[in-house]
């Protein structure tokens, strides 16, 4: 009996030993050796290790994935999409409709963004980073409709707290004009730690719009101040325009005549961003050349 149990042992380790020469073949040391790049954030040698690997064995799922992940941090979107487009569509998982999703965001193809992106939030709805993401892009393609129409049934059935939703949410009813709706939405954004100069300013042109002017020049003279090093021709102009109208609205002599000083200041200020002074003389002295 002991002498078969040693025996056993003896063909287990020499199976073990098999596999352990087999895994440190040639071309599986490859693998490794792309790894251990990648390990020290070198894609630019894992890809010549992986691609080596997939020319002997083209239809290894994980090596092409590790293939199309180098092509993507070297922003070569065109060969990661090359390299996902070898993987059957039944054996894509989360992670390579992300890695599609943000290649095609990455080449401008609204259509493919649209499609894996609407793919993802059906399969994965709890993906708030990829969903954000494709709002924007309605947002920022003229379609708030939409963004409002999705981003309130997500907050509302899903997740009420994801910032970056509720951020493309407000923006949207902004877009359409549904101020009153958007304003107490920036204020929560503001209220979670999103207190930064894009809030405040849509805050303040929501107001504006709205005719409410003291409230307006609350929010624009803030997010003029946090643009102060880097300002901004549209701020500094709705809040010159803010301060005219306070100054032709009120009764009080002493404001009428700080908000009008106000005014001028931001709206030259407006003019000068727009136009800086510098720029002007060379685009004048050019000109001059020209005509001469």
């Amino acid at each position: 009996m002991k002498r078969f149990i040693f025996i056993t042992c003896l063909v287990f380790i020499g199976i073990i030993g098999i596999s352990a020469k087999k895994e440190q073949t040639p071309i599986h040391r490859l693998i490794l050796q792309g790894d251990s790049c990648m390990n020290e954030h070198d894609s630019f040698h894992a890809i010549t290790y992986y691609q080596q690997y997939i020319n002997e064995h083209p239809h290894d799922l994980n090596v092409l994935r590790k293939l199309a992940s180098c092509y993507r941090l070297r922003g070569d979107n065109k060969k990661c999409i090359a390299c996902m487009d070898s993987i059957p569509n039944d054996s894509l998982n989360h992670e390579d409709l992300r890695m599609m999703f943000y290649s095609y965001l990455n080449l401008g193809d609204k259509k493919k963004v649209e499609s894996y992106g609407m793919t993802i939030y059906g399969k994965y709805p709890y993906d708030g980073e990829v969903f954000a993401t494709l709002l924007q892009q309605w947002n920022n393609h003229g379609e708030p409709e939409s963004v409002s129409a999705f981003a309130l049934s997500y907050v509302e059935k899903r997740d009420s707290t994801n910032i970056l939703i509720n951020k493309e949410l407000a923006y949207s009813l902004y877009l359409q004009l549904r101020y009153e709706q958007a304003i107490p939405r920036y204020k929560k954004l503001i209220a979670d730690g999103f207190d930064n100069f894009e809030s405040n300013l849509v805050i303040g042109l929501c107001y504006y719009n709205l005719e409410k002017y003291r409230e307006a020049y609350t929010y624009l003279n803030k997010a003029a101040e946090m643009k102060k090093d880097n300002p901004n021709m549209n701020c500094l102009f709705y809040l010159g325009m803010t301060c005219k109208k306070i100054s032709e609205q009120t009764k009080n002599v002493v404001e009428k005549e700080t908000m009008a000083r106000h005014a001028i200041i931001n709206l030259e200020r407006s003019i000068t961003v727009a136009y800086p002074r510098s720029r002007g003389l060379y685009v004048n002295q050019q000109l001059a050349e020209l005509y001469y």
